[in-house]
């Protein structure tokens, strides 16, 4: 029964700073726009959240020490990409249909593809990231496929942390 009321107590607790940090992130402009959505992700110590602000244009993370004041200025933009062939043939792919189907803060990221030998050969590497789970530094759940220059898929897959088509 203790055991089961400490674990009632941690939960409730962690909801109630989850709903603080929310808050916190979704009461000010980043910007100067004023988020659509504001949402806090857990890190380690509950105390600590990775917060995230959805703008018409971008995503901004920021972090939030619930015992320290909150600085608009240690964020970090994702800026949203135009749409483009090159995205709309990725979405046609299984793995990204899988990623469609669960991302709530997609962000979508372009590079040129470069091969073995540091070639280019017009392709683009795109990759489909939830923010919630990681950042374009450092992905978490992400489906990347390899698109070539008529916009022809090459490979697709999705996973965890650095997947990518080979």
């Amino acid at each position: 029964v203790t055991v089961l009321i400490l674990l009632t107590a941690y939960d409730y607790t962690r909801s109630v700073f989850h709903e603080h940090a929310a808050a916190i992130v979704g009461a000010h402009n980043y910007n100067k726009l004023a988020p659509r959505r504001a949402g806090a992700f857990p890190t380690p110590n509950p105390l600590v959240w990775r917060g995230m602000a959805e703008m018409s244009n971008a995503y901004v993370e920021v972090p939030v020490d619930l015992l320290a004041n909150f600085h608009v200025a240690d964020a970090m933009t994702y800026y949203k990409p135009p749409r483009t062939p090159a995205m709309q043939a990725a979405m046609e792919t299984y793995p990204f249909q899988m990623m469609l189907e669960f991302v709530q803060y997609p962000l979508w990221v372009m590079q040129p593809a470069i091969h073995a030998g540091g070639d280019a050969d017009g392709s683009t590497r795109v990759s489909l990231i939830d923010l919630r789970f990681g950042t374009p530094a450092l992905a978490g759940f992400a489906a990347t496929a390899l698109v070539d220059k008529r916009n022809q898929v090459r490979d697709a897959v999705f996973g965890f942390g650095e997947a990518g088509p080979r």
